[in-house]
């Protein structure tokens, strides 16, 4: 579980925190305690729900961490799971369940799906379209999908040089279209592994449909 300070002067920034890490309370009125000289400066302790303890403590400084880019710092106050930072469940799309090295698992979202050992389609739910001729077609990706679709596209377009850090944003968008995290929180849970990184690329491109495939092929050539 995790815990956001973020400087401001106001009692109640419920939008100001929102807008800084949307990742993080999206779906949840944002909660919070104030500390008016606390280690970091005057701020606001923010989390998404009712937790344990004593939030005037706030803890020695190199427990925080800062978020790249904001005046903003992130705390792990607890193990994280599957469950503890799990989006509404009308947000969790088709996929498959990846261990990773802590022993905690994940569902990936499936981005792809093979038609065919030549074809593969998006599976990223769609806006639907009406045709000059009055039929309905598959659109856009939803918005909220777009950034993982182009990620997933974007290691393919890598140079050499770009392929690690491509293939690591895919997989922080891909945990971050299931769960309340970003860069920071995937780095402080320690996520991503070689052997988890060619996992989350095996489900979220349905690698199990296409050995499907591959096995009927041969089976039937």
């Amino acid at each position: 579980m995790f815990i956001y300070f973020v400087k401001t002067n106001a009692t109640n920034a419920t939008k100001e925190v929102t807008d800084l890490l949307p990742w993080a309370f999206e779906q949840h009125g944002t909660l919070g305690a104030q500390v008016p000289h606390g280690p970091l400066g005057t701020g606001l302790v923010c989390f998404r729900k009712s937790i344990p303890g004593n939030l005037a403590v706030f803890g020695k400084v190199e427990d925080w961490h800062k978020i790249p880019g904001k005046e903003a710092w992130v705390k792990q106050i607890a193990p994280c799971t599957h469950d503890g930072l799990k989006r509404a469940d009308d947000k969790i799309l088709d996929g498959y369940e990846v261990e990773f090295e802590n022993g905690t698992k994940w569902i990936v979202p499936r981005v792809l799906s093979w038609s065919s050992l030549q074809s593969a389609i998006c599976t990223l739910p769609n806006i639907a379209k009406l045709s000059d001729s009055g039929e309905w077609y598959p659109g856009e990706i939803v918005p909220r999908y777009r950034e993982l679709w182009e990620r997933f596209k974007a290691i393919e377009l890598a140079d050499s040089d770009k392929v690690y850090e491509a293939e690591i944003k895919a997989c922080v968008a891909a945990m971050q279209t299931h769960y309340f995290v970003s860069d920071i929180e995937c780095s402080l849970m320690e996520c991503f592994s070689k052997q988890t990184v060619f996992a989350i690329w095996n489900a979220a491109t349905d690698q199990v449909r296409y050995e499907q495939l591959k096995k009927n092929s041969e089976q039937s050539g």
